[in-house]
């Protein structure tokens, strides 16, 4: 059976989800949230403080009643100048802090997922969608769902304190206005739907085009030497223009919902005035109830207009929230998968009982892509101060073994030991303390040179790495730059060449100090003076372990005590290269093959 990679698209990507892993989180953050909340439900229901003044306003001035004018003005003073500000600066205040540490915390979910999980969840992803998710997408989500929950809260406030208010004022124009008002807000729902296909297929173009211009911009050497600049001019234009036109769509339906928002606030405008006016005249409702009336529509419709506002915000933030829901569902990788019992500390004590012993076993192991059957039943053992170089044709699985060594992947059947126990059964963190990988793309972070080696192991200090930096060949080249050691290595390592990358990633390993070293083609940008230094390491390193080195330099294997040669993801021949030389098999062959291929000087 061969790795599946199920990512299950959660539909149930709510507010509610998301506001739950926030408080999970960080405690604090459920008292932040419920301030906001009741801040926005206090302010939206003194609404009706304004209305009130109002009417009072109006019908103290039209009967002449100065007392009652005075008093209406100064509920609308309280309102307007002292209550409603206030309430509105701490109501963003404490969204603003609510954001903020949201946005920390689940960037740091975020950024554990991506770390801990299996390998392979990462190379199935682009990596202008991982860092869309965790720089743009949780900020939008969390600004989001704090939006639209507490303007929800607020509409549905507002509103009903308004209505209820109204309907003690005047049942019958009341009823009227409802009528109207709910019979053309009928027209919203089939453009609500419909703007939410259109948005989702807008926010898919988008991401389309980012992935591409993120694609120009690693591949710049590419396209530059190969003449594409034209055609990759021509394929963003292309892809600019279907964004344009998916936009163009959602700015359509979205002008529409606003058109039949104005034709609702006309037509209960009209309601008011035509019918308030006969009940003004004929003395059934006084003038500032008709203003009262007026006015309390509005602030109605203000919440209903949010409302369809937030219905916008909702679609962003569920497509945000769905990407970081996405990414947090990736499978982690197994700690430490218990087949026997074994306990850590047993495991651990077993290992220092028998480190004189050191040896790793592969038995039957066979591993799949899918269908693709890279590895058939791989049997072999390696005991300590051996340096194995495995060799073969390209794609015969060689990579992929070392991947399962240093359990990146796990086998699909067969077991792989070190010291007679099952390598997934020790802790994930422990087993990768024994190893060191220098993998066949030179791994090199925006950052010191010091930075860059010390990552090998944290604790070293600045003499161990100075003389793994010298060990490597790369002391001399950091001492030249202008800050030595804390010289920034640009983005990409742009400003140093593949030998150098080469020589850093190999000080790092030579850092870590390990029992495994894996080294995936280490001399393939190194001239002639480097690979002896290469070879001088991997000599040095099988004394404290277990060397495995993959390479096709004849130089670089020739110094190996065991050659494993893979063909077709078996174990085509093995032994020490005296005896397979001497066999003129297979491997004899490959080496003849590849010293004709190679050019001349």
């Amino acid at each position: 059976m061969g790795i599946q990679i199920m990512i299950k698209e959660k539909n149930s990507a709510s507010a509610l989800k998301l506001l739950k892993i926030m408080v999970n989180k960080d405690k604090s953050s459920l008292w932040k949230l419920l301030l906001v909340y009741a801040a926005a439900i206090i302010s939206a229901s003194l609404a009706v403080v304004r209305i009130h003044g109002m009417r009072i306003l109006i019908n103290g001035t039209v009967e002449k009643d100065i007392e009652m004018a005075y008093s209406g003005l100064l509920l609308l003073f309280c309102f307007n100048i002292l209550f409603a500000p206030v309430l509105g600066f701490f109501e963003e205040y404490m969204s603003q802090r609510l954001t903020a540490d949201a946005n920390q915390n689940l960037q740091e979910i975020a950024m554990e997922s991506i770390i801990k999980c299996r390998i392979e969840y990462l190379t199935g992803q682009h990596s202008s969608e991982l860092l869309h998710t965790i720089l743009t997408s949780i900020a939008r989500a969390v600004d989001g769902v704090v939006k639209i929950t507490k303007g929800i809260l607020s509409a549905v406030c507002s509103a009903a304190v308004v209505i209820f208010y109204l309907f003690l004022k005047g049942s019958s124009m009341f009823l009227g206005i409802a009528l109207i008002t709910a019979g053309l807000s009928l027209l919203l729902i089939p453009l609500f739907s419909k703007f939410k296909k259109a948005y989702s297929r807008e926010e898919a173009a988008k991401h389309e085009m980012e992935a591409f211009v993120q694609d120009a911009v690693l591949g710049a050497e590419v396209i530059r030497t190969y003449s594409m600049k034209e055609n990759f001019a021509r394929i963003f234009s292309e892809k600019y223009r279907k964004f344009l036109d998916k936009s163009k769509i959602s700015s359509i339906i979205n002008s529409s919902i606003i058109n039949v928002k104005f034709i609702i606030g006309l037509a209960g405008a009209l309601f008011i005035f035509t019918y308030g006016w006969f009940l003004t005249v004929n003395g059934k409702m006084d003038a500032g109830t008709l203003m009262a009336f007026f006015l309390g529509f509005w602030i109605t419709m203000e919440p209903i207009s949010r409302l369809s506002v937030l219905w916008s915000d909702f679609l962003e933030a569920r497509l945000h929230a769905q990407r970081f829901f996405k990414l947090i569902d990736f499978e982690q990788e197994a700690v430490a998968i218990s087949y026997a019992g074994n306990s850590q500390t047993n495991i651990k004590a077993h290992m220092e009982a028998h480190k004189e012993e050191f040896r790793i076993t592969f038995k039957d192991v066979c591993f799949s892509y899918g269908n693709n059957q890279v590895l058939k039943g791989i049997s072999f053992e390696v005991r300590e101060n051996t340096a194995v170089a495995i060799v073969g044709p390209s794609g015969a699985g060689k990579t992929t073994l070392l991947n399962l060594l240093v359990r990146f992947v796990r086998p699909c059947s067969g077991s792989i030991t070190l010291n007679n126990i099952d390598i997934n059964e020790y802790d994930l963190d422990y087993y990768r303390s024994l190893t060191a990988v220098v993998p066949q793309e030179p791994v090199v972070f925006s950052t010191s040179f010091y930075n860059n080696i010390s990552y090998g192991n944290l604790k070293a200090g600045p003499g161990e790495i100075v003389n793994s930096a010298k060990i490597a060949g790369i002391h001399d080249f950091i001492m030249n730059c202008k800050d030595g050691y804390y010289s920034v290595v640009s983005e990409r390592a742009v400003n140093i060449s593949g030998g150098e990358r080469q020589r850093l990633s190999i000080a790092r390993a030579i850092l870590r100090n390990p029992k495994i070293l894996i080294l995936d083609e280490p001399t393939s940008s190194l001239d002639s003076y480097n690979e002896t230094l290469v070879n001088e390491v991997i000599c040095s390193a099988k004394k404290a372990g277990v060397v495995f080195v993959v390479s096709h330099r004849m130089s670089t294997i020739a110094g190996a005590d065991v050659i494993l040669f893979i063909d077709g993801g078996k174990i085509a021949e093995i032994g020490s290269p005296q005896e397979l030389m001497a066999a003129r098999g297979r491997y004899y062959k490959w080496i003849i093959s590849e010293s004709e291929d190679s050019p001349a000087g």
